[in-house]
Protein backbone atom coordinates (compact mmCIF):
# COMPACT_ATOMS: atom_id res chain seq x y z
CA UNK A 1 0.00 0.00 0.00
CA UNK A 2 1.46 3.62 -0.84
CA UNK A 3 2.18 5.80 1.57
CA UNK A 4 -0.29 9.19 1.64
CA UNK A 5 2.74 11.46 1.31
CA UNK A 6 3.21 9.95 -2.20
CA UNK A 7 -0.10 9.83 -3.87
CA UNK A 8 -1.95 12.71 -5.69
CA UNK A 9 -6.13 13.01 -5.51
CA UNK A 10 -7.42 13.07 -9.20
CA UNK A 11 -10.67 14.43 -10.21
CA UNK A 12 -12.91 12.61 -13.67
CA UNK A 13 -15.94 13.96 -14.41
CA UNK A 14 -18.30 10.84 -14.61
CA UNK A 15 -17.81 8.25 -17.27
CA UNK A 16 -14.87 9.67 -18.46
CA UNK A 17 -10.71 8.48 -17.88
CA UNK A 18 -9.20 11.76 -18.30
CA UNK A 19 -8.56 13.53 -15.21
CA UNK A 20 -10.19 17.06 -14.92
CA UNK A 21 -8.26 18.11 -12.22
CA UNK A 22 -4.97 16.84 -10.50
CA UNK A 23 -4.21 17.69 -6.67
CA UNK A 24 -0.96 18.31 -5.48
CA UNK A 25 1.18 15.24 -3.79
CA UNK A 26 0.27 14.06 -0.01
CA UNK A 27 -2.57 17.02 0.38
CA UNK A 28 -5.29 14.39 -0.17
CA UNK A 29 -7.08 17.92 -2.26
CA UNK A 30 -7.82 18.08 -5.61
CA UNK A 31 -9.59 21.72 -6.81
CA UNK A 32 -12.52 21.37 -9.39
CA UNK A 33 -12.76 24.67 -11.03
CA UNK A 34 -13.84 26.43 -14.05
CA UNK A 35 -17.62 25.60 -13.36
CA UNK A 36 -20.47 28.50 -13.05
CA UNK A 37 -21.51 30.67 -9.77
CA UNK A 38 -24.44 28.66 -8.76
CA UNK A 39 -24.05 25.55 -10.82
CA UNK A 40 -25.89 22.56 -9.24
CA UNK A 41 -23.36 19.91 -9.39
CA UNK A 42 -25.17 16.18 -8.37
CA UNK A 43 -23.59 13.29 -6.73
CA UNK A 44 -21.63 11.48 -8.91
CA UNK A 45 -20.73 14.10 -11.43
CA UNK A 46 -18.05 13.71 -10.40
CA UNK A 47 -15.43 11.51 -8.99
CA UNK A 48 -12.23 11.02 -7.16
CA UNK A 49 -8.87 8.33 -7.12
CA UNK A 50 -5.92 8.42 -5.59
CA UNK A 51 -2.43 8.00 -7.83
CA UNK A 52 1.05 7.32 -6.94
CA UNK A 53 2.06 8.79 -10.69
CA UNK A 54 1.72 5.01 -12.46
CA UNK A 55 -1.70 3.22 -10.91
CA UNK A 56 -4.77 4.76 -10.42
CA UNK A 57 -7.20 3.55 -7.07
CA UNK A 58 -10.77 2.53 -7.75
CA UNK A 59 -13.07 5.97 -8.16
CA UNK A 60 -15.31 6.97 -5.58
CA UNK A 61 -18.38 9.20 -6.23
CA UNK A 62 -18.01 12.78 -5.09
CA UNK A 63 -21.11 13.45 -3.31
CA UNK A 64 -23.07 16.79 -4.56
CA UNK A 65 -22.70 20.45 -3.83
CA UNK A 66 -23.91 23.94 -5.49
CA UNK A 67 -20.85 26.66 -6.60
CA UNK A 68 -20.69 29.03 -4.04
CA UNK A 69 -22.11 32.66 -5.51
CA UNK A 70 -19.92 35.37 -5.38
CA UNK A 71 -20.05 38.37 -2.84
CA UNK A 72 -22.16 41.29 -3.40
CA UNK A 73 -19.75 43.82 -5.00
CA UNK A 74 -18.31 46.94 -3.08
CA UNK A 75 -20.42 50.28 -4.24
CA UNK A 76 -19.26 52.94 -6.73
CA UNK A 77 -19.41 56.35 -6.36
CA UNK A 78 -21.78 59.06 -8.46
CA UNK A 79 -21.20 62.15 -9.59
CA UNK A 80 -23.90 64.35 -11.71
CA UNK A 81 -24.33 67.41 -13.06
CA UNK A 82 -27.22 69.58 -13.76
CA UNK A 83 -28.93 70.03 -17.48
CA UNK A 84 -31.99 71.12 -19.32
CA UNK A 85 -34.83 68.64 -18.09
CA UNK A 86 -32.10 66.33 -16.40
CA UNK A 87 -28.52 65.71 -15.54
CA UNK A 88 -25.39 64.10 -16.86
CA UNK A 89 -23.49 61.67 -14.53
CA UNK A 90 -19.92 59.75 -14.20
CA UNK A 91 -19.79 56.91 -12.33
CA UNK A 92 -16.55 55.76 -10.77
CA UNK A 93 -16.09 52.40 -10.07
CA UNK A 94 -14.37 51.22 -6.74
CA UNK A 95 -10.95 49.86 -6.94
CA UNK A 96 -12.41 45.82 -6.34
CA UNK A 97 -14.96 46.15 -9.08
CA UNK A 98 -12.63 44.84 -11.67
CA UNK A 99 -12.40 41.78 -9.85
CA UNK A 100 -15.54 41.36 -8.32
CA UNK A 101 -17.26 40.13 -11.62
CA UNK A 102 -19.60 43.05 -12.05
CA UNK A 103 -22.08 42.92 -15.31
CA UNK A 104 -23.75 46.42 -14.82
CA UNK A 105 -24.78 49.24 -12.59
CA UNK A 106 -27.65 50.67 -11.82
CA UNK A 107 -28.36 54.50 -11.20
CA UNK A 108 -31.11 55.06 -8.73
CA UNK A 109 -32.66 58.44 -9.32
CA UNK A 110 -35.66 60.39 -7.17
CA UNK A 111 -37.03 63.30 -8.51
CA UNK A 112 -38.02 65.70 -5.18
CA UNK A 113 -41.79 64.53 -4.53
CA UNK A 114 -41.83 61.52 -6.80
CA UNK A 115 -40.77 57.87 -7.09
CA UNK A 116 -37.34 56.40 -7.81
CA UNK A 117 -36.83 55.48 -11.46
CA UNK A 118 -33.64 53.37 -12.26
CA UNK A 119 -31.58 53.17 -15.28
CA UNK A 120 -29.21 49.77 -15.97
CA UNK A 121 -25.60 50.78 -17.82
CA UNK A 122 -23.25 48.03 -19.10
CA UNK A 123 -20.41 47.44 -16.80
CA UNK A 124 -16.97 48.86 -18.77
CA UNK A 125 -13.53 49.37 -16.77
CA UNK A 126 -13.11 52.66 -15.73
CA UNK A 127 -15.52 55.84 -15.43
CA UNK A 128 -18.79 55.59 -17.32
CA UNK A 129 -20.50 58.47 -18.24
CA UNK A 130 -24.38 59.01 -19.28
CA UNK A 131 -27.41 61.19 -19.55
CA UNK A 132 -30.88 60.80 -17.35
CA UNK A 133 -33.53 63.19 -19.22
CA UNK A 134 -37.11 63.70 -19.14
CA UNK A 135 -36.81 65.65 -15.73
CA UNK A 136 -38.48 68.93 -14.42
CA UNK A 137 -36.05 71.70 -14.27
CA UNK A 138 -35.98 73.11 -10.74
CA UNK A 139 -36.76 70.26 -9.17
CA UNK A 140 -34.19 68.56 -7.19
CA UNK A 141 -33.31 64.64 -8.01
CA UNK A 142 -31.12 62.97 -5.89
CA UNK A 143 -28.95 60.06 -6.97
CA UNK A 144 -27.17 57.14 -6.01
CA UNK A 145 -25.71 53.79 -7.96
CA UNK A 146 -25.27 50.09 -7.44
CA UNK A 147 -22.83 47.60 -8.86
CA UNK A 148 -24.17 43.80 -9.56
CA UNK A 149 -22.77 40.74 -9.91
CA UNK A 150 -23.83 37.06 -9.89
CA UNK A 151 -24.21 37.81 -5.90
CA UNK A 152 -26.38 40.50 -5.73
CA UNK A 153 -26.52 44.23 -5.66
CA UNK A 154 -24.01 46.57 -3.85
CA UNK A 155 -25.27 48.79 -1.12
CA UNK A 156 -26.42 52.55 -2.65
CA UNK A 157 -23.62 54.89 -3.00
CA UNK A 158 -23.67 57.48 -1.40
CA UNK A 159 -26.43 59.69 -3.13
CA UNK A 160 -25.72 63.24 -4.42
CA UNK A 161 -28.39 65.67 -5.30
CA UNK A 162 -28.90 67.28 -8.13
CA UNK A 163 -31.21 70.66 -9.62
CA UNK A 164 -32.02 70.51 -13.86
CA UNK A 165 -31.75 73.82 -15.13
CA UNK A 166 -33.29 75.17 -18.14
CA UNK A 167 -30.56 75.97 -21.08
CA UNK A 168 -29.17 79.73 -20.23
CA UNK A 169 -28.78 81.48 -23.96
CA UNK A 170 -26.08 82.34 -25.25
CA UNK A 171 -24.23 85.46 -24.88
CA UNK A 172 -24.13 87.85 -28.03
CA UNK A 173 -21.55 87.58 -30.28
CA UNK A 174 -20.03 90.22 -32.53
CA UNK A 175 -21.82 93.14 -30.81
CA UNK A 176 -21.78 96.58 -33.00
CA UNK A 177 -22.83 99.97 -32.35
CA UNK A 178 -24.15 102.45 -34.40
CA UNK A 179 -24.14 106.18 -33.51
CA UNK A 180 -27.67 107.95 -33.90
CA UNK A 181 -28.14 111.36 -33.30
CA UNK A 182 -29.30 110.85 -29.56
CA UNK A 183 -27.41 107.01 -28.71
CA UNK A 184 -26.45 104.46 -30.98
CA UNK A 185 -28.78 101.05 -32.39
CA UNK A 186 -26.75 98.12 -31.02
CA UNK A 187 -26.66 94.90 -33.00
CA UNK A 188 -25.58 91.59 -32.48
CA UNK A 189 -25.68 87.81 -33.44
Amino acid sequence: MADAKDLSLLAFKKGDDTPVATGEKGTGLVDITGLKPGTVVNDGDYQVANSDGTTLSGKVDVPGWTVALPSVPTAPTISAIAIDGGFDYTITPDAKNATENVDKYTVHYTAEGGKEQTQDVPYVAGNVTGSISGLTDGTAVNVAVTAHNAGGDSTESSAVAVTPVAAQPTAPEDVTPKPTDDGAKVSAN
